[in-house]
């Protein structure tokens, strides 16, 4: 395997490690909603889920995908 190999697949892990988190942080997002903890706990998973969301934007970016 070469470099080029190694690095797609590191870059394909990283990716799929971006898209978990989002996808945790948007199911964090709907538990909050549900919960009786409000609106407190609903705006901090919506601030987590932006959060994810800009960091795998920006990964993406930087991968030039």
């Amino acid at each position: 395997m070469g470099l080029g190999d190694k690095f797609n697949e590191w870059k394909d892990r990283l990716s799929g490690a971006a898209e978990d988190a989002q996808g945790k942080a948007g199911e964090l997002l709907d538990q909050a909603k549900e919960s009786s903890i409000g609106e407190q706990a609903g705006e901090a998973a919506q601030n987590a889920k932006d959060k994810a969301q800009e960091t795998f934007e920006n990964f993406k970016n930087q991968q030039g995908q």
